[in-house]
């Protein structure tokens, strides 16, 4: 680095390499968990009166980088731009789903991004095959080949340090190594693994080095340890995740004396209830203090904006409405990152015709006109193109009507709802059984009143889980179920229900240690709708081992979103896609859901 900026000083004839750039600026920009949402649109901020503001999308987000990279091109010595992305590009609307993320790549690659990491999501497309998530029993074929399609046609890497090949992995005395997909743990605790010869997926990289304002910039993709359990599990069979931290104290090793700044690209990030991306910091920086200079998160959707001994570690919401920003400022007489003039702009919203609050020090606006560093944001007219082309190939799919949605249907992660409510009504009406459940983690967005179409319907429900019939499930494992189910206090998300009206206490004020959950949590009673008992925690008369027909998906029957109890019955039958299916029944019977809620689950100390 001081080699190049000593050559250009003397090519323009100053003293000094610092005379030309006293301390060079890198500007980090950041996105995570855009699933798929690359239209403009208005979203409604507060609630006295709501507010309407216009988002910008991926056209509008690409002139916003394009003015920022206009800013940085007047003092290229000095100045230099990374645009990443920490994971859950696809899954959430059918535009991008259609094309199993090619749109989305597209996009990405016109707005000029240097690396992304996949996100747990971004393995849900499987083989080729829009409705085809995974490879069926038995079959030959690439569980991952969507995946590996539009990698290859993207501009920029997939980024992942940390996923590798379960049978490349071997011990010390060179044995293989069984290990579990999650933090590629061993087996057996007595096996160390060789790391130097375990081998990752040829579609990732686990780093790249790019030269930023004479700098040279190590960018790092990690992705979340957990990554099986919250995908489709069987197109990761053959992977698993090591620990972030081990993996990046590896990486360095590698690095070292390669590159003058560090930056992390993840999927992990904060939330009410886990702090992995503060985790991280804290495990790395106590190793090294200079070990990394700033860290792009992802997954839970949150807005973060971290420090750790001064390093900034961010995360900007999801779905499209936000983005963040960091601007680090390298001094060469120390040769690291002058932490004290870090700027921090994390989840900022994409506003089409104003600046977001605290955005000022970089962005301005007159009349409508929104300028980042300087320089007027023109959304991208090619990316305008490339979406108006995928819309005309599914309008006649999108527009198909399903249903008349009369007041609002809304999601909770840990409580009773009207849309897991509605759902789950549907699923046991349309397959006649005595039980539906359904995980609130793949319910993705509520249902506001008007017309319901299949577009607006895929948004609630944009994965191609499949609904399976499962054989007889005791009432034992039912309980096992729900006695986990209502302790969530945001760790993972509750089951929803038809079909059964489930009592219980819970206070999350008891989770004294912030895990998610509370640790005093009891299941009272569960009963049928009619009021017969099958459980209660005073009686010991009840008949656990009778059984009751249960309709589910096959994530949960696979034991996902932290449901492993589900593997005691087997699967029976498959529905085919669940979506698919309901769609289906509700263009036979359109879909006029009540939004009231019933008590179905009761917890009873519920404070007002």
């Amino acid at each position: 680095m001081i080699f190049l900026m000593t050559v250009l000083a003397g090519l323009l004839g100053v003293e000094s390499a610092e005379a030309i750039c006293a301390q060079p600026r890198i500007t980090i920009i950041g996105t995570n968990d855009i699933h798929g949402a690359v239209e403009d649109k208005v979203i409604t901020l507060g609630k006295t009166p709501p507010i309407p503001k216009n988002i910008g999308g991926m056209p509008f987000f690409s002139g916003v980088v394009s003015s920022i990279r206009q800013s940085a091109a007047m003092n290229p010595q000095c100045e230099g731009v990374i645009l990443v992305d920490g994971g859950d590009q696809f899954q959430g609307t059918l535009l991008s789903n259609f094309s199993e993320g090619a749109l989305m790549f597209d996009l990405m690659s016109e707005a000029g991004y240097d690396a992304v990491v996949p996100g747990n999501h971004d393995y849900d497309f499987g083989p080729s095959g829009w409705l085809v998530d995974q490879l069926p029993a038995g079959s030959r074929g690439d569980p991952r080949e969507a995946l590996k399609s539009i990698a290859r046609r993207a501009s920029f890497p997939l980024l992942s340090a940390n996923t590798y090949y379960m049978g490349s992995l071997k011990s010390i005395s060179g044995a293989p190594a069984p290990v579990i997909s999650e933090y590629c743990r061993p087996t057996s605790s007595s096996d160390i693994i060789r790391w130097s010869e375990a081998r990752r997926p040829e579609f990732l990289r686990p780093y790249i080095i790019k030269n930023v304002a004479g700098l040279r910039v190590a960018i790092i993709g990690l992705d979340h340890p957990e990554t099986a359990a919250v995908t489709t599990r069987a197109n990761v069979s053959d992977l698993c995740f090591r620990d972030p931290v081990e993996e990046f104290i590896s990486i360095k090793a590698e690095l070292r004396g390669r590159v003058d700044v560090t930056v992390v690209v993840m999927h992990l990030g904060d939330a009410g209830n886990e702090f992995k991306m503060t985790e991280f910091l804290n495990r790395v920086l106590a190793q090294d203090p200079r070990a990394v200079d700033a860290v792009i998160g992802g997954h839970t959707h949150y807005v973060n904006d971290v420090r750790v001994q001064g390093v900034p570690a961010i995360q900007s919401g999801a779905n499209g409405e936000k983005f963040g920003r960091i601007d680090l400022f390298f001094d060469p007489a120390a040769g690291a990152i002058d932490r004290t003039r870090t700027r921090v702009f994390a989840g900022k919203f994409l506003f089409a015709d104003e600046c977001d609050r605290g955005n000022e020090p970089v962005c301005s606006s007159n009349a409508g006109l929104v300028q980042y560093d300087g320089f007027p944001v023109a959304a991208s007219p090619v990316s305008r193109a490339k979406i108006e082309i995928a819309r005309r190939e599914i309008a006649p799919m999108a527009k198909q009507l399903l249903g008349q949605i009369s007041a609002p249907l809304t999601r909770n992660r840990t409580e009773e709802n009207n849309l897991g409510n509605a759902l789950t009504d549907a699923v046991r009406d349309t397959f006649r059984v005595d039980v539906a459940l359904l995980n609130s983690g793949g319910i993705r967005t509520d249902l506001m009143p008007g017309p319901l179409d299949y577009e607006n319907f895929y948004r609630v429900l944009p994965f191609n889980n499949r609904g399976v019939r499962l054989k007889p499930m005791r009432v034992a494992t039912l309980v096992k179920l729900f006695s986990k189910s209502i302790a969530s206090c945001g760790n993972f998300g509750a089951l929803n229900q038809s079909g059964l009206r489930v009592f219980y206490e819970k206070d999350c004020a008891r989770d004294v240690q912030k895990l998610g959950v509370d640790p005093a949590a009891r299941l009272l009673r569960v009963e049928t709708i009619t009021g017969e008992p099958l459980f209660d925690v005073a009686r010991t008369d009840l008949n656990l081992e009778r059984t009751i027909s249960v309709v589910t998906v096959d994530f949960l029957a696979a034991g996902g979103s932290e449901f492993p109890e589900f593997r005691e019955t087997q699967v029976d039958a498959d529905l085919g896609i669940l979506r698919e299916a309901l769609a289906q029944h509700f263009r036979r019977q359109p879909w006029n859901p009540s939004p009231n809620m019933d008590g179905r689950l009761q917890n009873v100390l519920r404070r007002p």
